[in-house]
C-alpha cells in the first residue's frame, strides 16, 4: 500500500491544508462554545443522513428525527434504516470519548476498532450481515478484523491473514508525533482516510468507519470547529467524484520516473489528497 505520505509535500497541498486551519479558526471563532456545540448536536443527524447515503441507505430526515425520539416506522425495513441512523449519530456524538480511550491516537487499531464495534453494536439484525461477492451471507461481528477475503468492486482487498501486517504498517507511518510539519500531518489525514479503506479490515462497515476516522482525526488536529463541519457531509455532495477518486488512488504505480516508489500510485493519492481537502473546504471543484 505504499505510499502512505506524499514526501516532499506538494505546494498546492501544503496551500490547501492552509487554508483548511485558516477557515477552522474563522468558523471555530464565530459562535460562542455553548452555542457552537448545541449547533453541533443538531447537526449530528444530518452527517448520520450523509454518511448513511453514500452506503445507499436513504433515511428521510423527519425519520430520524422520530427515531431520536423512540418513534419508529411499523415499515421493517424503515425501521432498520431509523435504528441504522440512530446508532451513526450515538457514535459521532461519542468522538471524544472513544479518542480519550485511544489515548488520543486516531491513527491505531485500537480506535478503529472502537468505532466499528460502537455503531455495529446497535445496528439492527438486518444490517449485521452481509453478502459476499459469491453470494454467501455472512455475520459482520462488531469490532473484530476480518478473517474472509473480499472484494469491493474492482478492489480486492488484502488477504485476512496479512491484515495485521498491513494494520502495523498504517499505525506505524501515521503517528502524529511522527510528522513535526502541521500541514503535512493535516494532508496525512487525507491519505489516511484512502490507506484505511484500501486495507478494508472489517468485513462490511469500513467505509462509515473511514469517514468517523477523518473526523477524530481532524478533531486531534484542533481543526473540528467544536464539530460543526464533517467531511460526510461534504464527500455525499460530491459522491461520485468520491467514489471515483478512492478508486483512483488504488490504482498501481505507473512508471518507475515520476510515480513514487511505491506499488500504488503517488501521483493518484496526492490527487485523491488534494480532492479530499478540497471538499473539506467546499471547494466547487470537487464536486461531481
Amino acid at each position: 500500500m505504499a505510499p502512505l505520505k506524499l514526501s516532499p509535500l506538494p505546494a498546492d497541498l501544503r496551500e490547501l491544508a492552509l487554508r483548511l486551519v485558516e477557515a477552522a479558526a474563522r468558523l471555530s471563532g464565530s459562535l460562542h462554545p455553548r452555542t457552537a456545540a448545541a449547533i453541533a448536536t443538531f447537526l449530528r443527524p444530518a452527517t448520520s443522513y450523509y454518511s448513511n447515503l453514500i452506503e445507499g441507505h436513504h433515511t428521510h430526515p423527519l425519520d430520524i428525527a422520530r427515531a431520536l425520539q423512540g418513534n419508529y416506522s411499523p415499515d421493517t425495513r424503515n425501521r432498520s434504516l431509523q435504528l441504522e441512523a440512530k446508532a451513526h449519530i450515538a457514535v459521532h456524538a461519542r468522538l471524544p470519548e472513544l479518542l480519550e480511550k485511544a489515548e488520543n491516537n486516531p491513527y491505531s487499531e485500537t480506535f478503529w476498532r472502537s468505532l466499528h464495534h460502537s455503531l455495529y453494536e446497535y445496528l439492527p439484525d438486518e444490517f449485521q450481515w452481509t453478502t459476499t461477492v459469491e453470494g454467501n451471507r455472512l455475520p459482520v461481528l462488531p469490532g473484530t478484523i476480518r478473517t474472509r477475503e473480499v472484494q469491493v468492486e474492482q478492489h480486492i482487498a488484502p488477504a485476512a491473514a496479512a491484515l495485521p501486517t498491513f494494520i502495523r504498517r498504517l499505525e506505524d507511518s501515521y503517528q502524529p508525533h511522527y510528522e513535526h510539519d502541521r500541514l503535512a500531518r493535516i494532508v496525512q489525514i487525507a491519505a489516511a482516510h484512502h490507506r484505511l479503506a484500501w486495507v478494508h479490515p472489517f468485513l462490511d462497515g469500513n467505509g462509515r468507519v473511514a469517514r468517523l476516522f477523518s473526523d477524530a482525526a481532524f478533531r486531534t488536529a484542533g481543526l473540528a470547529a467544536e464539530g460543526l463541519w464533517s467531511m460526510s457531509r461534504g464527500l455525499t455532495r460530491a459522491e461520485t467524484a468520491y467514489k471515483r477518486a478512492l478508486a483512483a488512488a488504488a490504482a498501481q504505480r505507473e512508471n518507475d520516473y515520476d510515480d513514487g516508489r511505491g506499488n500504488l500510485s503517488e501521483r493518484q493519492l496526492a490527487d485523491f489528497c488534494r480532492y479530499f481537502l478540497e471538499v473539506a473546504l467546499y471547494d466547487p471543484r470537487a464536486r461531481d
